[in-house]
């Protein structure tokens, strides 16, 4: 438990101060660029995701618990040798494809009428992204926590630097802005973090860059079912931005981007935090009542925590999305209201989640990215397609993540034997009346009122009351002791 909360806390730190960074980039993206910029920001964004998901294979957690499954240092030297071979193949593969056929892809792919050049920049932003994961993904494996945290900490820093510069050099119709702005911070930490990476020992040398048949092997067979999932996953969420900019306009695909992005980001304090630990810690047990005895710490943590965040964000969002962003995003409004209900659902449900990835379940993941992020997909095309406005997205989403979470506390009934306790289903309660109680005072407020603040502080008090009296401390104690 302790080892939980410390490196959570500094990785928690490290996102917040990132959330930060972002806030200063969306606030002078969306006052110099307006909605527009915004929304095409945001599919180069999605659109990048997607092309770095291909380039790596998504294969960070993979990488992640290769290391952590293999115990001599040279047996993680030759896997890490492995994986960088892989990636440099098809990530370099992917690039030249999209460098040549960018006359006829980029059109398709980007509404914009300096789409080519566009797509050109993307695929060498492609290339600094992978170098990215694999770099910071060595360092999880090796739980390197504080050298993770200072580079995380670095990125913000650059971004401040170049976010400003960025957006001059897009006001003047030069597309590398939008590379600077995409990729110039995480460029900055591959170097730095690289070096620290080789410094330690960790990073394979040239003659151990190659594939080995065994550690080929294991690294795809898990990082090919992530992609296949990942694509499904990154290629709706950018489907959906892609449907509103073409049938409502880059304007409305701003609005949409926003409310994606505020639900996207402060649930990373929770989910990005806990998982640093999570995933290799899990990946390493072997004993299933260990694994169900981590789950459920975890479970009791983001009960108690992910409640009060939703919150947070539910009486503050009008506020947030002022300083963040700018007042002319406050349409997005209408479909954050129902995205900060479905996150509840999610914080919870990526706790069910992550052990499909620890323990190799890919059957299991496989088939959650094809019924929910697909069927999220599909919905939101039918709904847009019936001339259903950006609100209903927002719905499409939390019915999307309600379901998630049944389907996730199935997998770990089935699969690992985990069960509810009647505390943690009251806990539960408790979290999901305070976020609709909240969500119902609030649904349409464009301000925060002083008795919007009231509400907040009495409720949250009441709950933290209710939910700290129903831990069991003393099995946290012992936990603790192990």
């Amino acid at each position: 438990m302790r080892d939980i909360l410390k490196s959570g806390s500094k990785v928690a730190f490290a996102t917040l101060v990132g959330i930060l960074g972002q806030a200063v980039t969306g606030k002078i993206l969306t006052v110099e660029l307006g909605a527009a910029g915004a929304g095409l920001y945001g599919i180069l964004r999605q659109l990048l995701q997607n092309l770095t998901l291909v380039g790596s294979l998504n294969g960070q957690s993979a990488l992640v618990q290769g290391i952590a499954r293999h115990s001599e240092k040279t047996e993680q030297t030759h896997f890490s040798g492995s994986v960088l071979g892989i990636q440099i193949a098809i990530s370099g593969a992917l690039a030249l494809a999209l460098l040549l056929g960018a006359p006829w892809l980029g059109p398709y792919l980007i509404p914009h009428p300096q789409a080519v050049e566009l797509l050109r920049w993307l695929s060498l932003a492609m290339l600094v992204l992978v170098a990215n994961a694999y770099v910071l993904g060595i360092l999880n494996g090796h739980r390197l926590i504080n050298d993770l945290v200072r580079f995380q900490l670095l990125g913000p820093i650059a971004t401040l630097i170049l976010v400003y510069p960025s957006v001059l050099l897009i006001r003047a119709n030069h597309t590398i802005g939008f590379f600077l702005m995409l990729v110039g911070a995480s460029a900055l930490i591959t170097l730095v973090a690289a070096r620290a990476v080789w410094r330690a020992g960790y990073l394979p040398g040239i003659r151990n860059i190659r594939i080995r048949k065994a550690d080929g092997a294991q690294f795809l067979h898990m990082s090919g079912v992530l992609t296949a999932a990942g694509i499904i996953a990154t290629g709706a969420q950018f489907s959906q931005s892609w449907m509103v900019a073409k049938w409502m306009g880059l304007a409305q695909a701003g609005q949409f981007w926003t409310a994606w992005t505020l639900s996207m980001t402060y649930l990373s304090l929770v989910l990005g935090s806990l998982g640093t630990y999570y995933l290799p810690s899990l990946s390493r047990l072997k004993d299933p009542t260990a694994r169900r005895a981590l789950i459920r710490m975890y479970l009791q943590l983001v009960l108690v925590v992910a409640p009060l965040l939703v919150s947070l964000v539910i009486v503050l969002k009008p506020l947030v999305i002022k300083i963040m962003f700018s007042e002319t995003m406050l349409p997005a409004l209408e479909v954050m209201r129902w995205m900060l209900i479905g996150d509840f659902f999610k914080a919870v449900s990526y706790i069910f989640s992550y052990p499909m990835i620890a323990f190799n379940d890919l059957r299991w993941l496989f088939w959650t990215e094809i019924l929910f992020s697909m069927g999220m997909a599909v919905a939101s095309w039918v709904w847009i397609g019936l001339g259903g406005d950006i609100e209903g997205l927002g719905m499409i989403f939390m019915i999307n993540y309600v379901f998630f979470f049944l389907y996730t506390m199935f997998y770990v009934h089935l699969k690992h034997g985990f069960n509810f306790t009647i505390g943690e289903v009251g806990r539960f309660m408790i979290g999901i009346t305070l976020v609709l109680f909240l969500s119902y005072f609030t649904w349409n407020s464009a301000n925060v009122s002083l008795y919007d603040i009231g509400s907040l502080v009495l409720f949250c008090s009441i709950f933290c009351i209710m939910s700290l009296l129903g831990l069991n401390w003393r099995n946290l104690r012992k936990f603790s002791r192990k």
